[in-house]
């Protein structure tokens, strides 16, 4: 496996989080990763996070190629901001740290269905890479609906869904919140590979 990306059901979930946790173990281990965004928006704290987890000869436009600088999808911040972004650039960004790397955890864009241009959405740029993905979902009330919405979506574009990382990122738990756990790997199918409390 060469490359990873990391997604979720939607902005909060935790996926820089979870990136900058596993480059640090990853390079701790002596594997050679990098963490790769391929854009943002409005702020620009994410990149600089995988940027800093992540190898110390690379700069940050190499880990973040595109920042936009309003907050919102990047398909609506460049309709404001008079920028088109460009599907092949990212996409050779990518396979440049591939080459360099012996694995790139790819960072998605918002949610899985995020718009990117006025014809595609971050699923038509996952697509293109072919690589596994693995889903953050935050546990909340939504977590079943998001999560399964999400993994089907996942599936419909041919692609493999490793597992799940469940973030329980509220400060107090509820009946929801509480059962979401026990019962979201027999809706999914898909292994809950880690849980942060």
């Amino acid at each position: 496996m060469k490359g990873l990306i990391v997604t979720s059901t939607d902005l909060g979930s935790g996926k820089t989080y979870i990136i900058s946790l596993l480059l640090q173990t990853l390079r701790s281990r002596g594997i050679n990763a990098a963490g790769y965004l391929p854009v943002s928006c409005g702020i620009r704290a994410n990149a600089r996070l995988l940027h800093t987890a992540g190898p110390t000869e690379l700069m940050l436009d190499d880990v973040n190629p595109v920042y936009l600088q309003t907050l919102t999808s990047p398909y609506v911040a460049g309709l404001l901001e008079g920028k088109e972004l460009d599907l092949d650039m990212i996409r050779t960004k990518y396979l440049a740290l591939q080459e360099r790397y012996k694995l790139v955890l790819v960072e998605g864009v918002g949610g899985w269905e995020t718009p990117l241009t006025e014809n595609s959405r971050f699923s038509d740029y996952a697509q293109s890479l072919n690589l596994p993905v693995l889903l953050v979902t935050h546990n909340s009330p939504g977590m079943l609906n998001h999560t399964i919405l999400t993994a089907n979506a996942i599936a419909a574009r041919g692609l493999t869904c490793i597992g799940l990382v469940v973030n329980n990122i509220q400060e107090e738990w509820s009946t929801t919140s509480l059962t979401n756990r026990g019962v979201i790997e027999d809706l999914t199918g898909l292994p809950i590979l880690a849980e942060l409390i």
